[in-house]
C-alpha cells in the first residue's frame, strides 16, 4: 500500500531506508528490489539512500536494471550490502 502511494506522487520525493531488513529469502528480497524498481520507474522519485536493507543481489538486480529507465531519480546510494565477489 505504501509503495502504491509513493508510485502515485507526482511531485519529487526521496526515500530513505536505513536497515530495514526487507526479509532472508531470495523471493523477498526479489520483491522488495522489483517494488523499489517500480518507484524508480514511476517518475517521482529524486533519491533513492539504501543503508544495510539485506537486499543482496537478488534486490538490487531490478533496481539496476530499472535505472536506465529512472526519469527523476538523480542519486542512488547503497551501503553495507553483500555481493558475491
Amino acid at each position: 500500500m505504501v509503495l502504491a502511494a509513493l508510485a502515485a506522487r507526482t511531485t519529487p520525493f526521496k526515500l530513505t531506508l536505513d536497515r530495514n531488513h526487507v526479509g532472508e529469502t531470495l523471493a523477498q528480497r526479489l520483491t522488495a528490489g522489483t517494488q523499489l524498481a517500480q518507484l524508480i520507474t514511476a517518475g517521482g522519485l529524486e533519491t533513492l539512500q539504501l543503508y544495510g536493507c539485506n537486499l543482496g543481489e537478488a534486490g538490487l538486480a531490478p533496481i539496476f536494471e530499472a535505472l536506465s529507465r529512472a526519469t527523476q531519480l538523480s542519486k542512488l546510494s547503497v551501503f553495507s550490502e553483500e555481493l558475491s565477489r
